[in-house]
């Protein structure tokens, strides 16, 4: 019988992390940011919020070819709002109201751009729900959103993104072919 593998990257993450009852010890005139109330406390503040975040100018191109690269929308949608929950944006509430519509947007501005996309799975494969899923019936609200091309948004973000031009894509400069060259 075979040893099985130790998850390393698990293993330092878990030592890393703070010990409960850590933040009773901190200075209160000084507390992290999610010690403190969140800026955001409405579903729809926090995505228009994360919508113009999305598509600001340095960022759109950025989440666009990580989506392109295979990306699944919704670990990008947990690493941005677990971000904003460090930043003291969001509360922990605030933050699993808001993985849907996260989504949602991603989703509605991956249609325009016309690129693919996969909600969980790896690009190109069937994605298969697992009934004992902690995000079941979130995922499959998604899908069920993606077959039928109708993605729930706020009015507000609906209406920018109907006004929103993707920028262009930058074409590679052109290689002169090898067999045009002359000797």
């Amino acid at each position: 019988m075979s040893m099985p593998q130790i998850n390393t990257d698990f293993v330092q993450a878990r030592m890393n992390r703070s010990v409960p009852g850590e933040s009773f010890a901190n200075d209160p005139d000084t507390p992290l940011p999610f010690e403190k109330a969140p800026q955001l406390t409405s579903v729809n503040k926090a995505s228009e919020f994360i919508f113009e975040k999305i598509t600001e100018e340095e960022n759109y191109m950025q989440f666009m070819e990580v989506i392109a690269g295979g990306a699944p929308l919704m670990e990008i949608a947990k690493v941005l709002l677990y971000s904003m929950y460090e930043e003291g944006k969001i509360n922990p509430d605030l933050l699993i109201l808001l993985i849907e519509p996260t989504v949602y947007i991603l989703m509605a501005l991956c249609e325009r751009a016309d690129i693919p996309f996969t909600i969980a799975g790896e690009l190109g494969e069937e994605e298969e729900l697992d009934g004992n899923s902690e995000n079941y019936e979130i995922l499959q609200r998604l899908q069920e959103a993606q077959r039928s091309n109708e993605i729930p948004l706020p009015e507000a973000i609906e209406q920018r993104l109907q006004e929103m031009r993707p920028p262009p894509q930058e074409s590679p400069p052109e290689q002169p072919s090898l067999l045009g060259m002359e000797q």
